[in-house]
């Protein structure tokens, strides 16, 4: 602000320096279509978590097969949703987003809760980006017979047309 300030115009930043400048976006508060915001938030509500296949496939699909501008529109939603900007969406963060953008369409706490359950991988407090990723992503777009292909043959590394479980809890990468 002292910089916009000065009186000497040579001295002063223009405005498109203080537009850029990273104290004004780091604070500036985030934008978000509330169109995008309410179909993320309706695939979180119908993910199940416990598909430890699916959320391999899907954690392949979403690092490797989708663009970069999608990924970018979930990582608008999951810093808008993210208040706090911890790195993890909270319970009342999620209520909050679920109330901005729906409405009352999760009056149940508990119902609330499940949807925290589901989506978040392990025993930390919020969902991490990368479950995010996972439950938020438009799976009807995403998961493409090609894309499935793909993604099953990252895991086949047998070739055998069969995937041994126990790959599942490596990260999955791109064969060469």
């Amino acid at each position: 602000i002292r910089k916009m300030m000065t009186y000497n115009p040579e001295e002063r930043i223009t405005a498109t320096e203080a537009y850029n400048h990273p104290w004004v976006n780091n604070c500036a508060p985030i934008e978000v279509d509330p169109s995008q915001a309410l179909e993320v938030l309706k695939n979180l509500k119908g993910f199940n978590g416990k598909a430890k296949l699916q959320k391999a496939a899907m954690m392949f699909i979403v690092t490797h097969l989708m663009t970069k501008q999608e990924r970018d529109k979930l990582k608008e939603i999951f810093l808008a949703l993210d208040k706090n900007a911890d790195g993890k969406i909270t319970y009342s963060e999620l209520a909050s987003g679920y109330s901005q953008f729906l409405g009352n369409a999760i009056a149940d706490s508990r119902e609330l809760k499940d949807v925290l359950e589901e989506v978040k991988a392990n025993k930390n407090k919020g969902i991490k980006y990368s479950d995010f990723l996972i439950a938020a992503a438009n799976k009807t777009k995403l998961l493409t017979l090609k894309n499935i292909r793909q993604a099953f043959d990252v895991f086949d590394v047998t070739h055998v047309l069969c995937v041994d479980t126990c790959l599942l809890y490596t990260s999955p990468s791109p064969r060469d």
